[in-house]
């Protein structure tokens, strides 16, 4: 079985992969370092809320870092023409299912 892989990407596609991951970084922090947002989202501040709003913005701010990790990878791999690069996107991607 021989394996293609694509070595020309679409620029914007790549950008909007770094715009969303560092969306999440930011949500991520902005939630980890304001306690005040749990007054914005009108959420019922018991005591256990805070600590359940500061675990979610910690695996929100781990999975932007993850996405942005594999989309510079992967954006890098694509514009160099570098096959092991991508070879590593597409198992990050495929280990998944």
């Amino acid at each position: 079985m021989i394996i293609t892989l694509p070595l020309q990407t679409d620029v914007l596609s790549c950008c909007l992969l770094q715009l969303a991951s560092l969306g999440l970084i930011v949500i991520g922090i902005w939630f980890l370092v304001d306690d005040r947002v749990v007054n914005f989202f009108g959420v019922v501040s018991d005591p256990g809320t805070l600590e359940v709003i500061k675990a979610a913005a910690a695996v929100i701010l781990v999975v932007g870092f993850i996405s942005l990790l594999i989309g510079l990878v992967g954006c890098w791999g694509a514009l160099k023409q570098k096959t092991s690069f991508l070879v590593i996107v597409s198992f990050c991607l495929h280990s998944g299912t």
